[in-house]
């Protein structure tokens, strides 16, 4: 469980998807703002949190180009990871398991692994799956994937549901707020599958 002295950190400013939703795609000049975060820094974040969550908000943590040194300078204290995972090979997640083998990682997946691309522009999914099932392996490890409906993967969220549990996957199905109105290409149909946020009234 996640203690009130959490802290989300973003590591750094890359991202390797092209996700339509997402503000590095509505906003350009968000893939070349920011830099990687000092070693110190997280170090210093850790003297003071228990809880270290790194999860990009207009990124994915773990391109930063020290991330194992990253985890490294953390790993006295409980650490998630949320990632799409794309483009680590088994070895990269392997050296992070030496270093701290107690990590909870959240993948986002939407979708069978075949599929999810079709939103997440750029993920190997299939290559993301087989990181989550190493990772699972790992009785020290807490594996969560993060699904997302959209029209091309709601009917298959059982099937997915039992992919997970066939590998002692923990299955979270995210419903989402980031719509363009009702006919949104990506919205599901069934409308107990996705909501819109609430309007801003002007004063």
């Amino acid at each position: 469980m996640i203690s009130n002295k959490t802290i989300n950190i973003c590591t750094t400013s890359r991202c390797l998807l092209r996700c339509p939703k997402c503000i590095r795609q509505t906003s350009p000049d968000y893939r070349t703002r920011g830099h990687d975060m000092p070693i110190d820094v997280a170090r210093k974040y850790a003297e003071y949190f228990e809880h270290i969550l790194f999860c990009g908000q207009k990124s994915d943590p773990i391109y930063h180009e020290q991330f194992d040194e990253l985890v490294f300078a953390v790993k006295h204290r409980d650490v998630s990871i949320a990632t799409n995972g794309t483009g680590k090979s088994l070895e990269w997640y392997e050296n992070i398991q030496l270093i701290k083998p107690d990590i909870t990682w959240i993948f986002g997946l939407d979708g069978l692994p075949e599929e999810s691309h079709k939103y997440r522009i750029g993920q190997d999914g299939v290559q993301v799956f087989e990181a989550m099932k190493f990772l699972a392996k790992d009785p020290r490890t807490k594996v969560i994937w993060q699904y997302i409906p959209f029209n091309y993967n709601e009917d298959h969220i059982e099937e997915a549901k039992e992919l997970a549990k066939q590998h002692n996957i923990i299955f979270n199905l995210t419903i989402s707020s980031r719509w363009d109105g009702p006919d949104d290409p990506y919205r599901p149909r069934n409308p107990e599958l996705s909501f819109d946020r609430p309007k801003v009234h002007e004063q």
